[in-house]
C-alpha cells in the first residue's frame, strides 16, 4: 500500500528531518520517570509552514503507581519557537483503569498549565487571525474509554 498526501495548500513539498531520543527509568514498581527530547530541522519556505513546527521540544515526565489500577503523572512539556512563540506546559493526569469480564474500562483526568499567557499563531499568515490553539492557559479533560 502506497499513501500520497498532497502538499499543503498554496504550498510547495518540504522535508521535515530531525532526531528524537528518549530515556525511560523504572525506579521500582510504584515509580517511572522518563525524558524525551527532539530536533527538527525543515526545508520549508514559507512562514505559514516554518511556523508549524518548532526546532527543538522536550518533555520530562515522573509517574507515580500506587495500585494496579491507579495511576498520577506529573509532566512538563516546552517547545520552542512554533510561530515565533516558545511554549512550557505543566500536565498533571489522573488515571484509572478496571476489568469488568471481557471489558476494559479507562478513565483519565487532566489538568494543563500553560506557563505562558494564551497564543495562537502569529505573523504567519493574512489569512489566520490571532485567536490560536490555545485560549486560555489552564484546561482541564476527562476521558473515559470502554473497550471490549
Amino acid at each position: 500500500v502506497i499513501h500520497f498526501s498532497s502538499p499543503p495548500f498554496n504550498s510547495t513539498l518540504f522535508t521535515l528531518r530531525g532526531a528524537e531520543t528518549e530515556i525511560a527509568l523504572r525506579a521500582n514498581e510504584q515509580w517511572r520517570i522518563s525524558g524525551q527530547y527532539s530536533y527538527l530541522d525543515t526545508s520549508a519556505r514559507t512562514a505559514f509552514e516554518q511556523g508549524l513546527h518548532g526546532r527543538h521540544a522536550g518533555s520530562l515526565a515522573l509517574t507515580y503507581q500506587p495500585a494496579p489500577a491507579h495511576q498520577l503523572t506529573a509532566a512538563y512539556y516546552a517547545n520552542s519557537a512554533i510561530s515565533e512563540l516558545s511554549y512550557g506546559r505543566y500536565d498533571l493526569v489522573y488515571a484509572y483503569q478496571r476489568s469488568i469480564k471481557q471489558w476494559q474500562w479507562r478513565s483519565q483526568l487532566i489538568f494543563q498549565y500553560y506557563v505562558r499567557d494564551a497564543h495562537g499563531i502569529r505573523n504567519t499568515s493574512p489569512h489566520l487571525t490571532d485567536e490560536g490553539y490555545f485560549d486560555r492557559r489552564e484546561q482541564i479533560f476527562a476521558y473515559e474509554e470502554l473497550t471490549f
